[in-house]
């Protein structure tokens, strides 16, 4: 169970309050993040962009031994911070399974300053596609998954010595010494001799 920053909780029992989900993009070259408002937000060194209801998110989609899946799709409007130029630039990114968050932030309905230190974080997951959709506006579609897609993947390593000096840097590390042999012995097993 998640447990809310004490301010948080405060404005939640006053009855009033803003919130607005924000999503921050994690590439090689630096994080970029926008978010359900308008005008830029900054929070942790982070400045989003505000794409109000250029912005949308589809339901996440989950079941059975499959990770939790997001399709994002961000729309651009000429004379705005979000123009198609804007958007045709993403593919200059290194943004293949790079991390990917969505967050909910509170605000005060009075002040419209931010509550609590930190956001609430909906989905972590990281950017699986992205693609450029072409119709009445220029639109990027990106599709994130959870993390647990790594969870599936098979390796091309037989865990052993050889293969645990490889990932440590080529030192030793005699953790599955005896991986090899075990495989192979009969252990004798109940009342018998």
């Amino acid at each position: 169970m998640r447990s809310l920053d004490p301010a948080v909780t405060a404005l939640m029992v006053s009855g009033r309050w803003i919130q607005r989900e924000a999503i921050l993009f994690d590439f090689a070259e630096g994080q970029y993040g926008f978010w359900w408002g308008q005008g830029p937000f900054t929070w942790n060194g982070v400045t989003f962009v505000g794409a109000g209801q250029l912005l949308d998110v589809q339901d996440v989609s989950a079941g059975g031994d499959m990770p939790p899946e997001l399709t994002v799709t961000l729309s651009a409007v000429p004379n705005s911070d979000l123009t198609p130029d804007v958007l045709a630039t993403v593919e200059e990114y290194t943004w293949h399974l790079r991390p990917a968050l969505v967050y909910r932030f509170f605000f005060s309905p009075e002040t419209g300053a931010m509550v609590g230190s930190l956001p609430d974080v909906l989905f972590r997951g990281q950017v699986d596609q992205i693609r450029h959709l072409e119709g009445e506006s220029y639109t990027l579609e990106a599709r994130l998954v959870g993390r647990t897609v790594d969870l599936r993947k098979a390796g091309r390593f037989i865990r052993g010595i050889e293969t645990q000096k490889v990932i440590n840097g080529g030192e030793p590390d005699l953790f599955f010494e005896h991986a090899a042999s075990s495989a192979t012995q009969t252990a004798k097993w109940g009342t018998g001799e």
